[in-house]
C-alpha cells in the first residue's frame, strides 16, 4: 500500500528547524568557505564528533535564501518514513507541495513520487538548500529518489548530506562535473590555531606547545578536544595536554556510546583486533583475521587511509586507545596472541624493529631477541643509530630468556649505555648459531673499542671477513674503529690504509698523514674535513697544528689547537687528546717554557704503548733542552719500544750531546722528519770531528729533504753550530738553486749572538742578508723563503738603512766586516 502525505500551504520562513549552537563555538571560516561553493550536492563526512553538524549549521545561518533542516535517525530511515520530513522541511522553506500526495507503491511508485516532487522545487521562484543530517547509513532507496529531484530541478536545490558514512551516490560523477563539494575528517578536525582559539575562549591556560600536544593527541577530532577541556575543567586545569586518555573519562565514554555500542559484533570484533597495530597495510589485517573491505566501511569508526600509503589504514590514536584497552579488557590472552601474529608478519616483511614491538607486548622475550638480531640491532649499535627508546625497550628482555640472540641484545643495550664491562660479560660465554654469528662478531669489535682494546677491535675486526660486503655503512663503521684501533697501536701505515677505504674520516687521516710526515697531504685534507657538512672532527684542526708546528709556524699551530677545543683522552679514543697534550708541550718547549712542557704532558693514555712512548720520549726532549742528557738517557731506557724512530733519534741526540761521535745516519724508511733531524744530527758530529765539509753535504741532505714538504722545525731545534753553517752556507749545493721553478727551502734561522748593530736586523733581514752573499735574485730569495717578491724587496731596503749601504754587494761587504755573516 502507498504512503500518503498531509500538509498545509508552503510557509514563508527562510532558515528553518537549524540546530542552536550548544557549548563554546569557534568560527571556523574556511569550513564555511568550502561549504559555500555554489554546487548541487554536497557531502559532509566524518565520524561522531567531528563536528559535522555545528560546521554546516554555522554555514547554513549565514545563507540569505531558504534552508530546510531535516534531522534523521536510524529509526527516521526505514522505507518512505525519510520523505515525510522531507517534505515538511520543503514546504518551510516556501515550497508549494500539494496537501494530499501518494508516496505510490515499489520502486516505480517511489520514482514517480520524487520526479513529482522534484518538478513542485524546480517550479519554486528561488534555489533552496536542504541540509539531510543522517544519524545512521543512507539506504541507496533514499538515496536514488534525493539524486532524481536534484535532477528534475536544477538550479533551484541543493543538497547537503550530513553522515558518518558516504552515502551511496554516484559521486565519482559528480566530481568529474565539478558539481559536489566534499567534506572529510580531515577538513572537519581542528588545525592547531583552532584549538588554541577554543582554549582562549574557554579560558583555559595552555602554552602553544601544550596547545600543539593536544591537537596531536587528539588529531583534531572536535569532540575530543572539547572533552578533554571539560575534564580539565572539573579538574582544575594544569598540565593535561598530553595526558588525554580514551581508556578511561569523558573521551571513552564518548567513544563506547558513539561508536562500539552502534556498530555490529563483526565490526566491533574487527576494531579491537586490528588495535594491536600502528599501521594496517592489506596483509597485516589478513593476518589479525580481518577483512580490508570490512575495514574501508568503517570510516565512521576513525578508520582513516594512511597518509601516503593506498591499501594501507591507521585508526585514529585516541579511538585505538580505547579499542585496545576495550580487547585487554575482554580478553587478554588473545591479545597477546594477535601481538605474536601482527610480529611473525611484520618479520616477513623485513619491518624487524616493529616486529620485536609486538612480541614484546606479547611479553615474547625469545622473539624480541630474534627479532631484533635479525633486523641488525648491532649494526644499529656500530652506527650510532640506536636512539634511547630503543634501547630502553631491548632492556626489557629479561636475563632468564635464554639463547645467544637473548645475550646479544642484553649486551647491546648495556653497551648503549656505556657499561662495557657488563655487557662483555653478557656474550662471554655466547656460542652463536649460523644466524647471529655476524652479529656477535660485530658486538665484540664495539665492546674491544669501548674497553680500550686497539688488539682487540682489530682482531675481531679482521675475523668478521667477507660476509658483511652487503652492508657498506655498517663496513665503513667498522673500518673506521678499525683505523681508530691501528692507530692507537702506532701502526700508521694500516691504519692510513683502513681510513683511505672508507672516506668519511678526512680528519684521522689527515692526523695519520701528518705523523708521516706527509704535511701538504695533511693540510689539504685537513682542510677538506673541516669543510664538510656535520660535526667538525677536532682530528682535522689537531692534524693542522701539527703540520703548522713542524713547517715552524708556531702561532699558525696554536690558533688551530685552540679551534680543536678541549679533547678528553678516553679508553675508545686516546689518541686525539694525546696528540693535543703533546702538541702543547711542543710549543711550550719552542718558547723556552721547560715547566710549562712538562705540565703539559700530565696525562695518561691508557692502553696505548705507542702514545705513552710519545709522551716519555718529548720528556726526554725536555731533559736535553734542560741541559740533562743522562735523565733523557733513563726515558729512553723506558721506552716499550727502543727501535722506533722517536726513541733512535732521542737516542742519537744523547750521544751527540755527550759527544759520543756516534753515527746518527737515520733508516732510508724512516719517517721525513726523522731523516731531516737525523742529517742534522749527522752535521752537528761532523762539525765536532772538525769535518766542515762532510757536515755541509749532511745539511744540504736535509734541506732537499724538507724542502717539497716545507719541513722547517728542525732547523729551528739544530744545535748552533749547524744554523751558523747554515747562515754561512745558504745555498749549500746546486740542488738548491733555483732553476725553471726556483726549489722551496724552509726559513734559515739566525744565532742571536752574530747580531752586533746599533739597529739590529729582524730575523727574517738576516735571513735574506744569508742570501744576499749567496748571490740569490730577490725571485729566488722569495721562493726560499715561501714569501712575495715585494717582502723581499722590503727586507733588502731595510737593510740597506741600516747598514748605511746603497747597494747589495756593499751590505753584504759590511755585514762581513763586522761578522754578521761569516767571511
Amino acid at each position: 500500500m502507498g504512503s500518503t502525505l498531509r500538509g498545509g500551504p508552503a510557509s514563508t520562513g527562510r532558515q528553518t528547524d537549524l540546530p542552536a549552537p550548544v557549548g563554546r563555538l569557534v568560527v571556523r571560516p574556511r569550513l564555511t568557505a568550502m561549504l559555500a561553493a555554489e554546487v548541487p550536492l554536497t557531502l559532509v563526512v566524518g565520524p561522531a564528533g567531528s563536528g559535522k553538524t555545528v560546521a554546516v549549521a554555522t554555514w547554513a545561518a549565514q545563507v540569505p535564501g531558504p534552508v530546510g533542516w531535516v534531522t534523521l535517525d536510524a529509526a527516521d530511515l526505514v522505507g518512505a518514513a525519510p520523505w515525510v520530513p522531507i517534505v515538511a522541511a520543503l514546504r518551510r522553506t516556501g515550497v508549494r507541495v500539494p496537501a494530499l500526495v501518494s508516496l505510490g507503491d515499489g520502486a516505480a511508485g517511489g520514482a514517480a513520487f520524487s520526479t513529482m516532487l522534484g518538478a513542485h522545487v524546480a517550479a519554486h521562484p528561488e534555489p533552496v538548500v536542504l541540509v539531510l543530517d543522517v544519524g545512521g547509513a543512507v539506504p541507496a532507496d533514499l538515496a536514488e529518489g534525493l539524486e532524481r529531484v536534484l535532477r528534475q530541478a536544477p538550479g533551484r536545490l541543493r543538497l547537503v548530506i550530513v553522515s558518518r558514512v558516504d552515502p551511496p551516490v554516484p559521486v565519482h560523477r559528480y566530481r568529474l562535473e565539478g558539481a559536489v563539494t566534499e567534506l572529510d575528517a580531515t577538513d572537519l578536525a581542528f588545525r592547531p590555531e583552532e584549538v588554541g582559539a577554543l582554549l582562549d575562549h574557554a579560558r583555559l591556560t595552555l602554552s602553544a606547545d601544550g596547545a600543539r600536544a593536544l591537537h596531536a593527541r587528539t588529531r583534531g577530532w572536535v569532540a575530543g578536544v572539547r572533552l578533554a577541556m571539560l575534564d580539565a575543567e572539573r579538574s582544575g586545569g594544569g598540565s593535561w595536554a598530553g595526558e588525554v586518555s580514551a581508556a578511561s573519562g569523558s573521551v571513552a565514554a564518548y567513544l563506547r556510546a558513539e561508536v562500539l555500542d552502534q556498530i555490529a559484533p563483526a565490526e566491533r570484533r574487527l576494531l579491537l583486533d586490528c588495535s594491536v597495530a600502528d599501521d594496517l597495510p592489506t596483509g597485516l589485517v589478513g593476518a589479525l583475521g580481518g577483512s580490508v573491505r570490512a575495514l574501508e566501511r568503517l570510516g565512521k569508526a576513525f578508520v582513516e587511509e594512511s597518509p601516503g600509503r593506498p591499501g594501507s589504514f591507521v585508526l585514529a590514536p585516541l579511538a585505538r586507545e580505547l579499542y585496545y584497552a576495550q580487547l585487554v579488557a575482554e580478553d587478554p590472552e588473545r591479545a597477546r596472541v594477535l601481538h605474536r601474529r601482527a610480529g611473525e608478519w611484520l618479520a616477513g616483511e623485513g619491518r624487524w624493529s616493529d616486529a620485536a614491538s609486538q612480541a614484546a607486548r606479547a611479553l615474547a622475550w625469545d622473539e624480541v631477541a630474534r627479532y631484533a638480531v635479525a633486523g641488525g640491532v648491532v649494526a644499529d649499535l656500530v652506527r650510532g643509530h640506536l636512539p634511547a627508546e630503543r634501547v630502553a625497550a631491548l632492556a626489557r628482555v629479561p636475563a632468564s630468556t635464554p639463547g645467544v640472540d637473548a645475550a646479544i641484545v642484553r649486551a647491546v643495550a648495556l653497551a648503549a649505555r656505556g657499561d662495557v664491562t657488563r655487557a662483555t660479560a653478557e656474550v662471554a660465554e655466547a656460542r652463536p648459531a649460523p644466524d647471529s654469528q655476524v652479529a656477535l662478531g660485530l658486538l665484540q669489535v664495539v665492546l674491544a673499542s669501548g674497553r680500550g682494546d686497539a688488539a682487540g677491535v682489530v682482531a675481531a675486526a679482521d675475523r668478521l671477513g667477507p660476509p658483511m660486503q652487503d652492508r657498506p655503512d655498517v663496513v665503513a663503521a667498522i673500518e673506521a674503529l678499525r683505523g681508530d684501533a691501528l692507530l692507537v697501536l702506532g701502526r700508521l701505515e694500516a691504519a692510513a690504509l683502513a681510513y683511505r677505504g672508507i672516506g668519511s674520516r678526512r680528519g684521522r687521516l689527515a692526523l695519520v698523514e701528518a705523523l708521516r710526515g706527509e704535511l701538504r697531504g695533511a693540510r689539504a685534507l685537513a682542510d677538506r674535513a673541516q669543510s664538510g657538512p656535520g660535526r667538525v672532527d677536532p682530528s682535522g684542526q689537531i692534524a693542522s697544528a701539527w703540520a703548522s708546528l713542524e713547517g715552524d709556524e708556531l702561532d699558525a699551530a696554536r690558533a688551530h689547537l685552540r679551534r680543536a677545543g678541549r679533547v678528553p683522552i678516553t679508553p675508545a679514543d686516546p689518541v686525539p687528546g694525546t696528540l693535543v697534550a703533546l702538541l702543547e708541550a711542543r710549543l711550550r718547549r719552542a718558547s723556552g717554557d721547560l715547566e710549562g712542557a712538562r705540565d703539559a704532558l700530565a696525562v695518561t693514555p691508557a692502553g696505548s704503548a705507542w702514545l705513552a712512548d710519545l709522551l716519555l720520549l718529548e720528556h726526554g726532549a725536555l731533559d736535553l733542552a734542560g741541559g740533562r742528557p743522562g735523565s733523557a738517557l733513563d726515558r729512553h731506557a723506558s721506552v716499550a719500544d727502543p727501535t722506533s724512530e722517536g726513541a733512535q733519534r732521542l737516542l742519537w741526540q744523547v750521544r751527540l750531546a755527550e759527544w759520543a761521535g756516534a753515527s746518527a745516519h737515520p733508516a732510508p724508511d724512516a719517517s721525513l722528519a726523522v731523516r731531516v733531524e737525523g742529517w742534522l744530527l749527522e752535521a752537528s758530529r761532523r762539525l765536532s770531528l772538525g769535518e766542515r765539509a762532510a757536515a755541509r753535504r749532511a745539511v744540504q741532505r736535509a734541506l732537499d729533504l724538507a724542502a717539497p714538504e716545507q719541513l722547517r722545525r728542525p732547523f729551528r731545534e739544530a744545535s748552533v753550530d749547524v744554523r751558523r753553517l747554515l747562515l754561512e752556507e745558504p745555498a749549500a749545493g746546486p740542488s738548491t738553486r733555483p732553476t725553471r721553478r726556483p726549489a722551496q727551502r724552509p726559513e734559515l734561522p739566525v744565532d742571536e749572538s752574530v747580531r752586533d748593530l746599533v739597529e739590529p736586523l729582524t730575523e727574517k733581514e738576516c735571513e735574506v742578508l744569508g742570501h744576499l752573499a749567496a748571490m740569490l735574485s730577490t725571485d729566488e730569495i722569495a721562493a726560499a723563503m715561501f714569501v712575495s717578491v715585494n717582502t723581499v724587496r722590503t727586507h733588502v731596503r731595510n737593510i740597506l738603512r741600516k747598514l748605511g749601504a746603497s747597494r747589495r754587494n756593499e751590505a753584504v761587504r759590511k755585514a762581513r766586516a763586522i761578522h754578521l755573516i761569516p767571511a
